[in-house]
């Protein structure tokens, strides 16, 4: 018989696989993935904007200058100018 698992168990559990893998880039420093305070996987390297998807009801994450949020169900892009988001 299979034991089923609740899909934020299963996501949780994949999440957390990739908090803390390094990779090295081609100038030879590395970018950490990470979590953000409010839950979302994140690369710690701040030459690589934050790419961050979610729906127009969930609040935005705390940005950073250059960071970029999709909103899935109304198509908007929004960029972080340092300050807040910004409709692009």
């Amino acid at each position: 018989m299979m034991t089923l698992f609740p899909l934020s168990e299963l996501l949780e559990g994949v999440r957390r696989l990739f908090v803390g893998i390094q990779g090295k880039k081609e100038d030879g420093s590395y970018g950490t993935v990470g979590i953000t305070n409010e839950g979302e996987l994140k690369v710690t390297d701040s030459s690589i904007p934050n790419r961050f998807v979610g729906y127009s009801t969930e609040a935005k994450p705390t940005g950073e200058r250059g960071d970029s949020y999709i909103e899935i169900d109304t198509k908007k892009v929004f960029i972080h100018d340092g300050r807040d988001w910004v409709v692009f």
